[in-house]
């Protein structure tokens, strides 16, 4: 599952960064993009992990 989210999320922001450089003139550096995709993948995991938690506690009661 953790290889499909980074592919998933990586091609999202390949694809948005060509858009906005197709439409908008904006280029971003590679540095960037990736520190993008860590950062959201380093967030959706965070996530996952306090909707698992809530969802643990709810069940135990």
């Amino acid at each position: 599952m953790y290889q499909c989210t980074c592919l998933v999320v990586s091609f999202w922001e390949i694809w948005h960064n060509r858009s906005k450089f197709f439409y908008e003139v904006i280029r971003q550096r590679i540095c960037d993009i990736v520190g993008f995709i860590k950062a959201y993948i380093t967030e959706l995991s965070i996530l996952e992990e306090v909707l698992e938690s809530k969802h643990n506690r709810k069940e135990a009661h």
